[in-house]
């Protein structure tokens, strides 16, 4: 197996990891990911879903080229949402975090959380992710700042097309 994947056997390699045990095969893809696929790019992403490691491809160090995620965060949610494996969801969180964390995209981070199943909270806390749709209250010299009308707009559409597919669906922060 290890002798397959450093000659680039790669379908060997993974056929091999296979019969083996579910963390060799999850080596194996790793090995396969980094050795072919540019890291952040979408089949990346895909491939570490696949594998159920999608913390690796967000985890700081050398590795990992930051500036994927705003350039191509787009690319990288249509095939999670294409390819609803198990570890999509997982994936559009993180993805959320560093678009938030590292480049200050709101509105992107909030699109990645809604996907990923994230609702706006009722409370702040430190790990709350959202509150109102498309508003950063993580920052906010004022306290006003985040309470704009459109992240109100924002927020009662999100709860109005909720309540098209469920009518019992209620958010109580509105």
């Amino acid at each position: 197996m290890n002798e397959a994947a450093a000659a680039n056997l790669w379908d060997q390699a993974l056929l091999i990891a296979t019969m083996v045990s579910k963390a060799a095969y999850q080596d194996v893809v790793e090995k396969y990911v980094k050795a072919t696929l540019q890291n952040g790019s979408p089949l990346a992403m895909l491939h570490s879903c696949f594998n159920e490691r999608t913390d690796r491809m967000f985890a700081p160090g050398p590795e990992r080229n930051s500036a994927f995620t705003y350039d191509s965060w787009m690319e990288n949610v249509a095939i999670l949402i294409a390819n609803n494996v198990k570890g999509s969801n997982k994936a559009l969180l993180q993805l959320g975090d560093q678009l938030h964390k590292e480049h200050g995209g709101v509105e992107s981070s909030h699109f990645c959380y809604l996907l990923g199943g994230l609702e706006p909270e009722l409370h702040e806390t430190e790990k709350t992710n959202m509150l109102l749709i498309g508003a950063n209250h993580k920052n906010p010299q004022h306290r006003i700042e985040y309470l704009s009308v459109q992240s109100i707009q924002f927020t009662l559409v999100y709860e109005y097309a909720r309540q098209l597919g469920n009518p019992q669906f209620t958010m109580p922060l509105l």
